[in-house]
């Protein structure tokens, strides 16, 4: 019974969590890029060391369709997104050349990694920072 709360609560931290990511990509999406912004987009939006992680989990950007993971040298956001371009590359300051998409414009994929070891949360939100998919793994099924 008691293990079955500590689950529950750990579960609910991290959706709190999730959110409070998600609110944060959704505010950089609405800033203009000459004041640090992604202008319309979540492109170049990478999670803040404040909230990456905590007591309750480690959170992660995982490409959603449309956009690409950044990781090439000259990138400024840390591991933030590109902006699918349609072509079969990624493009944004930093993208790397010839990676090819792994998921739908204006779809970003939020994870929470347990730091407790009881599973993963999953988030999906759009440009609109509404959640769309929310799914849970291990012993938060």
């Amino acid at each position: 019974m008691f293990m079955e709360y500590r689950i529950s609560t750990n579960k609910d931290a991290i959706v709190s969590d999730l959110n409070a990511i998600a609110a944060d990509a959704f505010q950089y999406s609405q800033r203009p890029h000459g004041m640090g912004g992604g202008d319309g987009s979540f492109a170049g939006y990478a999670i803040p060391g404040v909230l990456a992680s905590n007591d309750n989990a480690t959170y992660s950007l995982s490409a959603s369709p449309g956009f690409t993971q950044n990781t090439g040298p000259g990138h400024t956001h840390g591991a933030g997104l590109g902006r699918w371009n349609g072509r079969g590359r990624g493009h944004n300051s930093g993208s790397n050349p010839g990676q090819d998409p792994v998921s739908t414009t204006g779809v970003l994929r939020l994870v929470g990694v347990s730091s407790q070891g009881y599973g993963t949360v999953t988030m999906v939100i759009n440009d609109s920072s509404k959640v769309t998919e929310i799914s849970f793994s291990g012993k938060f099924e």
